[in-house]
């Protein structure tokens, strides 16, 4: 073992303490520290100087903590740099830390430590104090403060003071990200001098944490979660396929022009929005789903089976996405799903390039193996055997004939908007690109030209040049009529917003909240998730999207989604179709429907991230989206939204749309009140008969607290560590609502419990009181897990 490096052991208390009832520091999986009753944690982390690796700590499956400490792995961007324990006691009130870790590998300029994230907007005004240095977290952007010293102390927003003790002076500063975008101050205390490291390095770190008001500190070890159906947890009968004239049929929404897709001509941009050469001043909206990899090549009696339950969810589109890979192979499947969604009024998107695999050689390049997706991508700028390649290919698949519509795929205006290629940013490879041999000379020839360029302003005059070449193509070439788009994943600048002017017929872009992390290896579990409510961000959660629009382009959103296992992903629709509305977007598509054909049949499958074919709270939750977007309840002045980041809640008021989500309490939303019990609540009511909600003779009201998959496995009770996703099927986590409805003639009303197919399992229990209808919205139901209820009138 080679010489350990210690930055501290505590010998004392920061404070004396009494005997006052005791307050719980839990030791999470991995090693970070959860202060009494608060959000905020200790985490061990070790960094390089230049940011490309912050790892985080992760729990190990299996963790023995009989002993009194925990398993912890350090890791970052698939790889594990150390691993350790965090061990855990307290003596006289005070808790007693003691870290230790082994490193795996080299690290150069690597910094060591623990840092406590707090959120700005909750600690500005609050005290600190590192030895003698101390001072306030500032209302306004500040460059932070640093010390060496032998005690830290923290005051918190409810008035408590925590102190923090080592043997010896160790290195301390508070960094405010604010400066970066990010609603937080970062405390960190440690090494953190930039030193070298190397592989079997030792390094032991401990300190003693007490509270200054004087409570005695326990310490609480939290074990692994695991969900499953019991008394919170209710089993979800999850059928698919929607029962025709049920309330929950929305075919009305995505047939309103009649089908086939593509009868009233070409779609065309018109004042920044999207309208058919045939229906002039009609504007026009598509919402949809994503399919992706082999979920593009049902079978044709599933291909059916899915056009039909997609048309009567209510989209009005799909996006074939990851397809390119497969496609040579599977041209007769792909194209007979393709004919069937368009002769049922399903409009389709996709994207020329996403994930098709190039070899290496195939390109002229005297490399083994195939070209990364991402340098793919970037090589289509600069690279002309990579861009013939590209452009061969789009010729081979935009003029192909399709059998079952005897229309090649460009004279197809069912397919009226295309993405050239998917994700095609630099920023995701540049590090990479800049020391390639084959980008190297073109670097040096532009940077020569331009000598003040960086990354982006290249991008920019490479996007220019490929998009003019591209245009000509599409037009002159191959006489394709679709409109174009490129460079859905950012960054954004005006100069390639110029860009987009000049060659992009609309603009799109992606958004993702709870996108997993994969700390070990790519795409595989663990999984780090978040499940923090993001109605509580000081910034509101969506609002960076309007950052991509150009006001003379229509704008789309062609990948969306508030991931599972998330516990607050219901609320994502909801406020997506509220924001979508009132800024008059024109597209959007979730992602994903499925990334498996299997996973569209019927049958109790294994839930996944994004697949609403899995999740039946995000496809339940959609129905907001298509109500207050595609529908358009959403637009115009009669139309409201109010976040309160304060008690992380939202509510939405339309004419024939109000709903929230919510923790706790008594919630008004127009005519729909509700208290809630139990959980926090996603609640809506939509007007099904397209009268003003207090009026209409029929309702669906939907109650969404959280889904998980039954069997799943967490690293402890936060749930941000996922191990296993569980045998199959879903379960909901149990709750209830009290509602209110205000609506015309209440005592005509019946109320029934609905199935997830629409279907009438049983009516529920209702009264009148001052003039309004009454029930309780409960979960658990005598047939399972109950998201929707049906609300319609006799008169």
């Amino acid at each position: 073992m080679k010489e350990s490096v210690f930055w501290g052991l505590v010998v004392a208390a920061v404070l004396p303490v009494s005997a006052q009832t005791a307050a719980t520091v839990r030791v999470m999986s991995g090693g970070t520290l959860r202060l009494p009753g608060r959000m905020e944690s200790f985490v061990p982390f070790v960094r390089t100087l230049n940011w490309k690796v912050n790892t985080t700590p992760v729990g190990l499956l299996d963790a023995d903590i009989s002993k009194g400490s925990v398993d912890s792995r350090l890791a970052a961007n698939h790889v594990s740099y150390a691993d350790g324990k965090v061990s855990a006691s307290v003596s006289n009130g005070v808790v007693r830390i003691n870290c230790r870790y082994v490193c795996r590998r080299d690290v150069a300029d690597s910094v060591w430590g623990v840092r406590l994230k707090l959120n700005a907007d909750s600690f500005k005004g609050c005290s600190w104090r590192f030895g003698d240095v101390k001072g306030t977290f500032p209302e306004k952007k500040s460059r932070g403060a640093k010390n060496k010293a032998r005690y830290l102390e923290l005051c918190m927003p409810d008035g408590v003071l925590y102190g923090v003790s080592f043997d010896e002076p160790v290195e301390m500063e508070w960094i405010d990200n604010r400066n970066w975008g990010s609603d937080a101050f970062i405390v960190t205390f440690g090494r953190l001098s930039p030193h070298a490291v190397r592989k079997g390095d030792v390094f032991e770190f401990g300190f003693v944490l007490g509270d200054a008001s004087r409570r005695r500190l326990g310490v609480a070890f939290d074990r692994q979660e695991l969900v499953k159906e019991g008394p919170e947890w209710v089993n979800v009968d999850y059928v698919k396929n929607i029962v025709p004239g049920s309330a929950l049929d929305f075919s009305g929404m995505s047939s309103r022009y009649g089908s086939p897709a593509g009868k009233f001509g070409w779609l065309k941009n018109v004042g920044g929005h999207f309208e058919f050469e045939k229906l002039p001043g009609r504007r026009q909206r598509f919402y949809g789903v994503n399919l992706c990899s082999d979920a593009n090549y049902p079978d044709k009696a599933l291909a059916d089976e899915v056009v039909e339950r997609f048309m009567r969810l209510g989209y009005n589109s799909m996006r074939f996405h990851h397809h390119d890979g497969a496609w040579r192979g599977k041209k007769d499947l792909f194209d007979y799903f393709m004919s069937r969604a368009i002769e049922k009024g399903l409009y389709i998107t996709t994207d020329l390039y996403v994930s098709r695999r190039v070899r290496w050689d195939a390109l002229g390049v005297d490399r083994k193996g195939e070209v990364p997706m991402g340098m793919y991508k970037a090589m289509c700028l600069f690279h002309e055997p990579t861009y013939n390649d590209f452009m061969a290919y789009v010729r081979e698949f935009m003029e192909h004939v399709n059998p079952y519509t005897g229309r090649r795929y460009a004279d197809e205006p069912g397919m009226p908007f295309i993405s050239i290629i998917n994700e095609g940013a630099l920023d995701g490879v540049w590090s990479s690109l800049k020391s390639d041999p084959l980008f190297v000379d073109e670097w040096k020839r532009w940077s020569a030209k331009n000598p003040k360029g960086g990354m982006l302003d290249y991008m920019t005059d490479r996007e220019r040049t490929f998009m003019a070449r591209f245009r000509k193509f599409w037009k002159e070439d191959l006489k394709a009529k679709a409109m174009l788009s490129n460079q859905n994943r950012g960054p954004y600048s005006e100069a390639l917003n110029q860009v987009k002017r000049e060659y992009y017929d609309y603009v799109d872009r992606h958004f993702y909240r709870g996108h997993p992390k994969f700390p070990l290896k790519s795409w595989r579990l663990p999984a780090t998730v978040g499940h923090g409510n993001p109605l509580g961000d000081r910034k509101f959660f969506l609002s960076g999207l309007s950052e991509a629009r150009v006001a003379e382009l229509p704008f789309a959103v062609s990948e969306w989604n508030c991931g599972a296992p998330s516990s607050f992903r219901s609320l994502g629709a909801l406020a997506f179709g509220a924001v979508a509305a009132s800024e008059r977007w024109d597209a959007a598509w979730r992602f994903a429907y499925s990334h498996r054909a299997e996973k569209m049949r019927e049958g109790r499958h294994q839930m996944s991230y994004f697949d609403l074919s899995t999740d039946p709270l995000n496809q339940a939750s959609d129905r907001a989206a298509l109500a207050l977007f595609l529908r358009g309840d959403g637009d115009g002045s009669s139309a409201s939204m109010k976040v309160d980041p304060a008690k992380a809640s939202i509510v939405v008021t339309t004419p024939r749309t109000c709903g929230f989500h919510a923790k706790e309490g008594e919630v008004q939303a127009g005519p729909l009140r509700c208290s809630i019990y139990g959980t926090p609540t996603t609640a809506f009511a939509v007007s099904l008969d397209g009268k003003r909600l207090d009026v209409s003779r029929r309702v669906l009201f939907t109650h969404l607290t959280d889904v998980q998959a039954d069997g799943s496995v967490f690293s402890d009770s936060t749930r941000t560590l996922l191990y296993d996703w569980g045998k199959g099927g879903c379960v909901a986590r149990d709750g209830k609502v009290e509602v209110r409805l205000s609506i015309a003639k209440p005592e005509r009303c019946t109320v029934y419990a609905l199935g997830t197919d629409g279907n009438r399992k049983c009516r529920i229990k209702s009264r009148i009181e001052d003039g309004s209808l009454l029930f309780t919205a409960n979960v658990r139901q005598p047939f399972g897990a109950c998201f929707h209820y049906e609300i319609e009138s006799s008169d």
